[in-house]
């Protein structure tokens, strides 16, 4: 389970998207090791902290130690989505994350609310798809960074669930003409 969140991830970590919105701007995505903690749904489980040793602070040096503690968190994991079925939800379509990247049938929508207060997902645009029949995903997306036009964007928060749109609720999708993948070097970090 563990080595499959992973694996996703450091695909993700390959590329920066480009989501174009013609004379609205680009906004710029790219996935660094900080991003996985949140994304898959980690902080959602009771007192995490408690396996990491104590030195373990930041959530890269985190990252590295799942990585390395596969078996382990693969342990940790089992036993919590016997009890919370959305974060089972969120964790069983990680893999989705790429193919919403690829926008066919991906929607782009502000998450932010008028009042300049962020919305409940902490974040200010979202890509969201349906998957199956009932299964609608979102990616949170925060900015990080503006320049004239452009837009850099961390990915913060993915989100699964079963009523259809329950996520992006009374909003409609903003115009986004396509998403495009650069492939990026990044070094061998371990």
């Amino acid at each position: 389970m563990v080595e499959g969140l992973i694996n996703t991830f450091e695909e993700l970590k390959k590329y920066v998207f480009i989501i174009n919105r013609k004379d609205k701007g680009i906004i710029y995505i790219r996935f660094q090791n900080d991003n996985f903690y949140h994304l898959v749904g980690l902080h959602k489980i009771k007192n995490f902290d408690k396996y990491f040793p104590t030195h373990i602070k930041s959530k890269d040096k985190r990252y590295k130690y799942i990585k390395k503690h596969t078996e382990k968190f693969n342990n940790i994991l089992e036993n919590q989505l016997k009890e919370k079925d959305t974060l089972k939800l969120r964790i069983t379509t990680f893999n989705n994350v790429l193919n919403l990247l690829k926008g066919f049938n991906t929607s782009l929508y502000s998450l932010k609310f008028k009042n300049n207060h962020s919305s409940l997902y902490e974040g200010d645009y979202g890509l969201m798809k349906i998957y199956e029949k009932d299964i609608c995903c979102l990616l949170g997306l925060k900015t990080e960074n503006k320049e004239g036009n452009k837009i850099f964007c961390v990915p913060n928060s993915w989100m699964a669930s079963r009523r259809i749109n329950q996520l992006v609720e009374l909003r409609r999708p903003m115009y986004m003409e396509n998403i495009s993948m650069i492939p990026i070097n990044i070094d061998n970090e371990d």
